[in-house]
């Protein structure tokens, strides 16, 4: 009618809007304690969010921090892509496509293995491990059931079961390096079956002779 106006209210909610990512990766390579960081969200403000790890999808729940951002903690290594946030008014913002690849520490490097070989049978083996990394610890096994720990690991007394091939390997923050070999060679003592002489022709004759036989 005239003279008549209706007014109506429109709420216009933002679209949540993701400018950026940072990361970072697991500590070691036996937990899964790696971080992605979205950023450019409103602070304090919670948002679901939604992404892929692998091929496989992920969602939950996260509150923007002070900074406008949300963490996602808990991590693998791993690729992950298609990060999105949806705010409460279910708005969900453009797809940030990654990819952000988590990786674990680098191994140690391979380890020199040395040893005191050849040796013969009741002698003392010495085996040795040096790392350029720092700080590992050593994983020796080998021929009859042989394993250690040591850096410096021993056999005493050596026996012919304990020739071959001893393998060690470094760790360090659980990441193993790549194998280092050493062959060990152990002799048997010689044995003396049977000992036959002969006289001088002489008196004063020096062609005597002896023979060891088994040798």
């Amino acid at each position: 009618a005239a003279g008549c106006s209706v007014t109506a209210s429109v709420t216009v909610n933002p679209t949540p809007v993701l400018t950026g990512s940072n990361f970072t990766n697991p500590t070691t390579c036996v937990t899964s304690d790696g971080t992605i960081t979205l950023r450019g969200l409103v602070a304090g403000q919670a948002y679901t969010v939604n992404y892929t790890f692998g091929s496989t999808p992920v969602t939950l729940v996260l509150t923007a921090g002070v900074s406008g951002s949300v963490t996602i903690t808990g991590l693998a290594i791993g690729t992950y892509t298609n990060f999105t946030v949806t705010n409460l008014s279910g708005c969900t913002s453009a797809v940030l496509a990654g990819p952000v690849v988590l990786v674990n520490p680098a191994p140690p490097t391979v380890p020199v293995a040395g040893s005191n070989s050849p040796l013969c049978d009741g002698a003392e083996l010495d085996l040795t491990a040096t790392d350029a990394t720092g700080g590992v610890t050593y994983s020796w096994a080998g021929p009859a059931g042989f394993s250690s720990t040591l850096q410096y690991p021993l056999i005493s007394p050596v026996h012919l079961n304990n020739a071959g091939t001893y393998t060690v390997t470094a760790s360090r923050l659980g990441c193993v390096s790549a194998p280092a070999t050493v062959l060990v060679v152990v002799h048997p003592i010689p044995a003396i079956t049977k000992v036959t002489a002969t006289d001088p022709t002489t008196c004063q004759g020096t062609n005597g002779t002896m023979t060891l036989e088994g040798l």
